[in-house]
């Protein structure tokens, strides 16, 4: 089993104000490549977004590394 931390991060994005209103969480998706984590011996995953809305200008994490645990 693996465990993360924090369990949730805000994206921070840029987008028009008509099309504001039909973006919501579902709108983006965020991966860590937990395979590159291990192979490099890290103790974090590093998240990037892989899929956004077209129409947002730009999107950030708040956050620059996932903590994790592996418990068994």
């Amino acid at each position: 089993r693996l465990k993360i931390y924090p369990k949730s991060i805000q994206v921070i994005y840029y987008a028009s104000l008509n099309e504001f209103k039909n973006i919501s969480s579902n709108s983006f998706i965020v991966e860590c490549d937990y395979k590159a984590a291990i192979d490099s011996e890290a103790s974090f995953l590093l998240p990037k977004i892989t899929q956004q809305p077209a129409h947002v200008k730009s999107a950030r994490l708040n956050v620059k590394r996932i903590e994790f645990i592996v418990s068994k």
